[in-house]
């Protein structure tokens, strides 16, 4: 009887502990040619004031190629205007990884002259369109780079004004 209850709880307890939320989110495929189509940015600040804006990229051929090996070539580059944050650039090869959800590019940076790492949460993904998300987390991330390089905390202090940022980039292929 002792074993029949040992094994009841040992198969109760292993089935118990496996979960969904336990499951790793398998990588969506994002590898091809996508262009930037629009960039949605929503900024609420400290003062009350917001922001709701949308740039249409359509015509301007920004791009990243995103190919097998993590490699990636494209024009997309951190803007100096904080308000578009990307812009068209010269095209150039670099790095990406895709962990999850999480699209990390190495995006080059005119002014610098240094490949930024940038993370992006992948909100969707499908043959012909792929929406990318960033917040004012990942912004931070980049914000303490851009310190780094140029050796204050200007660009930590003026994230410090906005309470929250939202930006969506949808791509299509």
């Amino acid at each position: 009887m002792k074993k029949l209850f040992f094994y009841s709880f040992l198969i109760i307890s292993a089935l118990s502990s496996c979960s969904k939320d336990e499951e790793p989110t398998p990588a969506p495929n994002v590898e091809g040619k996508w262009n930037l189509a629009t960039m949605n940015t929503k900024i609420k600040a400290v003062t009350g004031d917001s922001s709701d804006d949308t740039i249409d990229y359509k015509n301007d051929n920004v791009y990243i190629d995103l190919k097998a090996g993590n490699k990636f070539s494209g024009n997309i580059v951190m803007a100096d205007d904080a308000a578009d944050l990307i812009t068209l650039g010269n095209v150039y090869e670099s790095d990406y990884e895709i962990n999850g959800n999480t699209l990390t590019l190495k995006i080059y940076d005119n002014s610098f002259e240094e490949y930024i790492p940038v993370k992006l949460k992948v909100e969707s993904a499908t043959d012909t369109q792929m929406i990318l998300k960033v917040s004012k987390t990942e912004l931070t991330e980049v914000a303490k780079i851009y310190d780094q390089l140029e050796g204050t905390t200007m660009y930590s202090q003026m994230l410090l004004f906005i309470t929250s940022l939202d930006a969506t980039l949808t791509f299509t292929k």
